[in-house]
């Protein structure tokens, strides 16, 4: 188990709750970036804004399904061909 604890984030003077919600987004994957590579490398891409995204690929959800290692694949129960 790795736990990553960030800088605390606090909601600045006259914030609406988006723009909140979008640095809290930025923050989480500031940390997923350090987990999947190395703590110097992480703050040098947040410094550059090249963190990378936690949003996955930008193809269509099925195709994201279907590239994923964890697909398995649906059976159909009521199949009468062929018979």
């Amino acid at each position: 188990v790795t736990i990553n604890i960030g800088e605390p984030l606090h909601a600045e003077e006259g914030e609406d709750p988006r723009a909140l919600a979008t640095r809290v987004e930025a923050a989480i994957a500031e940390l997923a970036d350090e987990s999947a590579s190395d703590w110097w490398s992480a703050r040098r891409r947040a410094h550059a804004a090249a963190t990378p995204s936690l949003k996955g690929p930008t193809h269509d959800s099925w195709r994201r399904d279907w590239a994923s290692p964890d697909r398995v694949p649906r059976r159909s129960e009521d199949r009468n061909w062929p018979t």
